[in-house]
């Protein structure tokens, strides 16, 4: 499906690398990450087309037609497109489970029309459904990552896979035409940091209000 463009924000530490874990910690909790299939949908159901339906799609548009054909020949399929529709993952293997989970992560991508995101409901047993730890949630989302922060385990000095490195000062005023940058700049010009990226890479800057260190600005690229 391709890569995901990301960027977030969380209070200015000393330490970037207790800034990084104390971020990635709140995107978990507050589910705002993808498990799979191009980073479509986020695990708090939210996603870039709000719930809307896709362009050029169609209203009611199943997107499981075609494993639903399958189920009614191959048991396999029918279980797992079963755990996907109840969210009962019991009994599966952990690349059944994965699959069950991809399968569920589409279907909410894809509503039924007058319904809202049917995957990590409110109304619904979530917190039994959500992945118990960020450890589990990358297992789960494996080679397609999280399209999110989860997918940058640490920070470093030198650029790397899953690794955010910080900001180099020349580049930075050379984007926002300043060393201290305020949110807004880092917001109007974020996507210039995020294309020069690889997969799953990243970087931090300080981000400046009245002067000040305010933030940490984290940008990067991950999934597939």
């Amino acid at each position: 499906m391709g890569a995901s463009s990301w960027r977030y924000y969380t209070p200015y530490r000393d330490d970037p690398e207790a800034a990084l874990q104390e971020l990635r910690q709140r995107v978990f909790l507050e589910g705002d990450y993808s498990m799979g299939f191009g980073g479509f949908t986020k695990v708090n159901g939210a996603g870039p087309f709000d719930g809307g339906p896709f362009p050029g799609i169609p209203a009611g548009f199943d997107p499981l037609a075609g494993v639903r054909a399958a189920a009614g020949q191959n048991p396999m399929m029918a279980r797992l497109l079963r755990a996907a529709e109840t969210g009962d993952f019991a009994g599966l293997s952990p690349e059944e489970r994965q699959a069950a989970q991809q399968f569920r992560t589409l279907m909410n991508a894809f509503p039924t029309p007058g319904q809202g995101p049917r995957l990590y409901d409110a109304d619904d047993d979530a917190d039994d459904e959500r992945p118990g730890s960020i450890d589990e949630a990358l297992e789960l989302a494996a080679e397609d990552g999280t399209h999110s922060i989860l997918d940058i385990p640490n920070t470093g000095l030198q650029r790397g896979f899953g690794v955010a490195t910080p900001y180099p000062p020349r580049a930075v005023e050379q984007v926002f035409g300043t060393l201290e940058p305020t949110h807004e700049q880092v917001e109007e010009s974020w996507d210039d940091v995020a294309e020069r990226l690889e997969r799953w890479e990243a970087h931090y800057l300080v981000v400046y209000k009245h002067g000040e260190p305010s933030e940490y600005a984290f940008i990067g690229c991950s999934g597939d």
